[in-house]
């Protein structure tokens, strides 16, 4: 019988078994179960890839969409990530291509054929169930790269929409201020000319009662009738 109880026994056991402790270490033993890259659905810069060839790439394709909000420019960050990571498997169909089916002198059908044709089936199968496993592999990406696309669309669509609605609302204040501008003008108008409408009628009224012709000469008569009256 054993001395020590089964848990005493497991955690002494797990004393030597408790993987890599250091960061590099564990950074090793996380890519262990990787064989290619190519399942990998989140963005990343390989080993075997550089750094500031993927900066100029995204650069490009932002240059390319011209992004003018920050939503435009992560749609146009995605989109970038996508090609990038398309761009792999576009090199491992060529590569495939070039090691599976080609030969010297004859064109890639004739070579395709030849193999079909011959002992070699078993090499063309293992090729054709790789070219699956790429389609299959890239299926994601391919995904992901259009709904990319279909929200830089939908970003800039909205921007748009909201820049029209805000000049429409622009525009309808102007007006709104040449409306109201306006009126107070014409209001104004119509007070100073008021009073100067009614002083321009008494003035003349009042002047019209002293110097008028008729009263001069119907006084004139009347003083001519008390001398004739006199004599």
């Amino acid at each position: 019988m054993h001395a020590l109880p089964i848990t005493e026994r497991n955690r002494a056991n797990a004393r030597h078994s408790t993987g890599p402790r250091t960061t590099e270490g564990k950074s090793i033993a996380s890519q262990n179960a990787r064989k290619h890259g190519f399942t990998v659905l989140s963005h990343r810069i390989l080993a075997n890839e550089d750094p500031a060839a993927y900066e100029a790439f995204e650069n490009e394709i932002i240059e390319v969409y011209a992004p003018q909000s920050d939503r435009e420019r992560l749609a146009a960050t995605e989109i970038a990530r996508c090609r990038w990571a398309l761009r792999r498997f576009d090199d491992a169909e060529t590569a495939l291509w070039d090691i599976c089916f080609t030969s010297e002198g004859q064109s890639t059908g004739q070579t395709l054929a030849g193999h079909c044709l011959s002992a070699e089936g078993d090499r063309v199968s293992t090729a054709i169930h790789s070219m699956e496993l790429l389609t299959r592999y890239r299926r994601p990406w391919d995904r992901r790269h259009q709904d990319a696309i279909r929200e830089f669309d939908r970003a800039r669509l909205d921007r748009t929409r909201e820049e029209r609605l805000a000049l429409a609302k622009q525009r309808e204040a102007r007006q709104q201020q040449r409306r109201t501008a306006a009126k107070m003008d014409h209001t104004t108008n119509a007070h100073q000319a008021a009073p100067a409408s009614a002083h321009n009628r008494k003035t003349s009224s009042a002047s019209g009662f002293v110097s008028s012709p008729d009263t001069e000469n119907h006084e004139t008569a009347a003083y001519c009738h008390e001398l004739a009256v006199s004599a």
